[in-house]
């Protein structure tokens, strides 16, 4: 005989059940999102944002105020370029927490340290993986 059928005491049945078509929780939030933000082109001018909610899909926006976080979830973000602080604000309006890294030479340790390419969605990896005190 099998074990116990999932029920609501089972934490990926409640994640699952929760969850929107964005992966973001579906009532009172509680999704993560994790962002990379990175020059764009060589005169590096410009930047863009790199977000996941689950470290497989990867969208990209021009601003923070794009992610489609709502209220009770939380972003977590490796810097914050002052030319994007309007689009944080936004975010911290509409409910959402935001947390940035404290120390950005842990992401290319991690990085490192789990054997991922220094691209975009390497560095969202590494972010995803380094303990949240640091955040």
């Amino acid at each position: 005989m099998g074990g116990a059928a999932p029920g609501p005491h089972d934490r990926g049945a409640l994640a699952q059940g929760r969850r929107g078509k964005d992966n973001t929780a579906a009532i009172g939030g509680g999704g993560r999102f994790y962002c990379d933000v990175h020059r764009t082109g060589k005169n590096g001018e410009g930047f863009r944002i790199t977000f996941t909610t689950d470290g497989v899909s990867f969208r990209h926006v021009d601003s923070f105020a794009d992610v489609p976080a709502r209220e009770g979830d939380a972003v977590f973000v490796d810097t914050l370029p002052l030319q994007h602080t309007d689009g944080v604000i936004e975010l911290l309006r509409r409910g959402v927490e935001v947390y940035y890294l404290r120390r950005l030479t842990l992401i290319s340790r991690k990085r490192e340290e789990l054997r991922l390419p220094k691209t975009e969605r390497g560095d969202i990896k590494a972010l995803m993986a380094i303990d949240q005190k640091w955040f």
